[in-house]
């Protein structure tokens, strides 16, 4: 379901001979990086992914991009399948948990397991919610507790154990 939600665009030009021979077929090419925010789970990919495919390449050209079609030498597309299958994401689910009602702000999970002494959890599924802003506050806000919790004049333990981890 639902059209196309966001574009996130990245152009980055390769210089001669910066860029490993297998990929880089002319002297200077440029990538074009394209992050489309989609459903995780309901389509059916083998169909979905060329239709989205054509309708994100139809909206580049009304940007100007007119000959971009032709100019595409290395294509790679990672749907949510793909990325729960190569990286173990849940659902596929790129940038973490949902934004609905009950999976924002305070309503994220803690920073801080509650079934484990000393496990914390830094990133875009834990508070304050996603995107690199809040991403860096999270790793903030979880040093501060950590530090809270374990300050410098106690003794933290030296060796690390099944159940310390920042993850």
């Amino acid at each position: 379901g639902g059209g196309l939600q966001a574009l996130t665009l990245g152009r980055v030009t390769i210089k001669p001979g910066r860029c490993n021979p297998r990929h880089c077929h002319h002297q200077s090419e440029e990538v074009l990086y394209l992050l489309i925010p989609v459903p995780g789970e309901g389509p059916d990919w083998a169909v979905e992914g060329p239709r989205l495919r054509a309708q994100v390449l139809a909206r580049l050209e009304q940007f100007g991009l007119t000959d971009l079609r032709r100019r595409i030498v290395v294509e790679h597309q990672w749907n949510p399948p793909e990325l729960a299958r190569r990286f173990g994401l849940a659902r596929g689910a790129a940038f973490g948990l949902g934004h609905g009602f009950w999976q924002v702000g305070w309503f994220r999970p803690d920073n801080k397991a509650s079934a484990l002494e000393n496990f914390y959890f830094v990133g875009a599924s834990t508070r304050p919610g996603t995107g690199v802003p809040m991403v860096m506050l999270s790793a903030r806000q979880t040093a501060e507790r950590i530090l809270s919790e374990w300050p410098p004049s106690t003794s933290a333990p030296t060796e690390p154990r099944a159940e310390t981890a920042i993850a």
